[in-house]
C-alpha cells in the first residue's frame, strides 16, 4: 500500500514527518494522513514527494498508471463520475453551508480559485489533496476525520460564523452610536463563540494591554441592563458614547463604575443605568491576523 511504502521510505531515510512536509511543501498534518491511509495524494502530489525522495512514482504508488482512489479525488475536467467519487464533493458543499459564505469567500479562504471550488459543487471535478490540505489548514475547528470520511461531528468544537461588522467601536469614547442597522462586511469562524452575536474591530488605548488597538471583540448582547456581571468587560452604547470597559459596581444601585485597563492615561467614571441604550458581554478578543 501506498501509506506502507511512503512510512517505510521516510523512515529508512532517517527523517521526520515534518522534514517531509518542509521538503515537499505538503502540511505535516497530510503526510500523516498519507501515511496512515486516511487521504491519498493527487498525482500531482505523488509526484512531488516521489521527486523529494528521488524514485518513481510507481515505487510509491505500485503501480505504473494511476490508482484508482487517487482518480476518486482528482480533477476530473469535464467528466461526471457517479457513485464514491464525489462524496467528498458533499462534504465541501455542505461546510460552506454551514460557515455561511459564498464559494468566492470560501475559495479565497482556503487559498483556491472561485471556479475550482464552482466545479467541485457542480460535481464537475473531484476535490483535489490540494483542496482538503487548504480547507484543513485553513478552517479552524474543521473535523478532519469528518471532512474525509463523514465519521464525527463536523467541527472538533462548538463553531459558527459570526458576523463582522467593521464599525469604529474604540475604547475609548466615541460620538458614532452602534445600533445593529450597519450591514456586516463578511463572516468570521472563530471556535468557541457559537452563542455570540458578532465580531467588531476595537481602536484606541484604554483596555490596552489587554485589548490591543486593532484587536477584534467578540460579542454576546445583554438584553436585561439590571443585570450586570461585575468585573466583566463589556461593550457599552450610550447616546454620546460607545466604550469597551470593565464595568464594576458604582457608588448608588443605579449606576455603574467604568474602569479601563490603561489606568495611567484613563481615568475611571460612573455612568447612570439609564443611560444605557444596549450592552454587549465581550466574551473574548483575537487579533485579527490569527482568524
Amino acid at each position: 500500500m501506498l501509506s506502507e511504502k511512503l512510512k517505510t521510505l521516510r523512515v529508512k531515510k532517517g527523517l521526520t514527518q515534518q522534514q517531509v512536509a518542509d521538503g515537499t511543501g505538503i502540511t505535516k498534518q497530510m503526510v500523516s494522513l498519507y501515511e496512515i491511509g486516511k487521504n491519498t495524494p493527487t498525482p500531482e502530489t505523488l509526484a512531488t514527494i516521489a521527486k523529494f525522495f528521488k524514485v518513481d512514482s510507481s515505487v510509491l504508488s505500485g503501480n505504473k498508471n494511476k490508482p484508482k482512489l487517487i482518480q476518486a479525488v482528482s480533477p476530473l475536467p469535464g467528466v461526471k463520475i457517479e457513485g464514491p467519487s464525489f462524496i467528498l464533493n458533499d462534504r465541501v458543499e455542505t461546510l460552506i453551508r454551514s460557515l455561511d459564505i459564498n464559494q468566492k469567500d470560501f475559495a479565497s479562504k482556503i487559498g483556491e480559485e472561485p471556479n475550482t471550488i464552482s466545479h467541485i459543487i457542480k460535481r464537475r471535478i473531484g476535490v483535489s489533496s490540494k483542496v482538503l490540505e487548504g480547507i484543513v489548514r485553513n478552517i479552524k475547528g474543521v473535523n478532519t476525520q469528518w471532512l474525509l470520511s463523514g465519521v464525527g461531528p463536523m467541527f472538533n468544537e462548538k463553531v459558527r460564523a459570526l458576523p463582522y461588522y467593521e464599525v469604529d467601536v474604540t475604547a475609548g469614547n466615541v460620538n458614532r452610536i452602534f445600533d445593529g442597522k450597519e450591514t456586516s462586511r463578511e463572516s468570521l469562524l472563530v471556535p468557541g463563540f457559537a452563542d455570540c452575536d458578532f465580531a467588531v474591530p476595537v481602536s484606541g488605548h484604554s483596555m490596552y494591554p489587554r485589548i490591543s488597538n486593532g484587536d477584534i471583540i467578540i460579542c454576546k448582547q445583554i438584553y436585561d441592563l439590571e443585570v450586570v456581571e461585575f468585573g466583566q468587560i463589556y461593550l457599552i452604547v450610550t447616546d454620546e458614547r460607545r466604550m469597551v470597559k470593565y464595568v464594576r459596581k458604582g457608588s448608588k444601585p443605579d449606576k455603574i463604575l467604568l474602569v479601563s485597563e490603561n489606568h495611567e492615561r484613563f481615568d475611571d467614571f460612573e455612568i447612570a443605568r439609564s443611560k444605557i441604550r444596549r450592552l454587549f458581554l465581550v466574551k473574548g478578543w483575537v487579533n485579527k491576523n490569527e482568524i
